[in-house]
């Protein structure tokens, strides 16, 4: 995966795959401490056990497969970068996903479009609720699908679904320019 973005998606599918309703992603940018910082939490089942054995290979809750790649691949970018990964139980009740790693470290890898990753997931599951809070030194936003279009969550019209997922994804676009993330990180990269 050739950005975080792509890890995001990931971590979405294998929340839904759960049965998650409710999903949390936050990315959060400290440039002063030299910090970014990305949590996906979900209220689906959480994992059996240990979580830390999530993040081996050949872990995996889908009978169909042997493996479980996903948060390992995960866990080696974050630690390409600097930085590690938590694995625990989310607020929301499911599983808690957060990666700590160095802004300015040349191997980490670059956001991505993570309103592309919103979007890929609102238009394939129309009904999960998704909320991205971002925070860029101490600037913050909040994009919310519960908050967004109430009377199209319950709607089943042609076309409603693909609204939603657009508006989620230009407003999360709108807030990573307004908030001036690309900005921050290049500053860093600067110093």
């Amino acid at each position: 995966m050739n950005d975080l973005s792509r890890h995001v998606l990931d971590l979405l599918e294998n929340s839904l795959r759960a049965g998650a309703t409710r999903i949390q992603v936050g990315l959060a940018v400290f440039t002063g401490a030299d910090r970014l910082e990305l949590l996906i939490e979900d209220n689906g089942p959480g994992i059996q056990g240990e979580p830390q054995c999530a993040t081996d290979p050949f872990f995996t809750t889908k009978y169909e497969k042997k493996t479980g790649l996903g948060l390992s691949l995960f866990q080696a970018a974050v630690e390409a970068a600097g930085g590690a990964i938590r694995l625990g139980r989310s607020p929301l009740g499911g599983l808690r996903v957060s990666g700590s790693m160095r802004l300015s470290n040349v191997d980490r890898k670059p956001v991505g479009d993570m309103a592309a990753s919103f979007f890929a997931v609102l238009l394939t599951h129309p009904e999960v609720e998704l909320a991205f809070a971002l925070d860029v030194d101490a600037k913050k936003s909040v994009v919310s699908t519960a908050g967004l279009a109430p009377s199209h969550r319950q709607s089943t019209g042609a076309g409603v679904e693909a609204s939603v997922a657009w508006g989620f994804a230009e407003a999360a676009r709108n807030a990573m320019g307004a908030l001036d993330i690309d900005g921050a990180l290049g500053q860093l990269r600067k110093e």
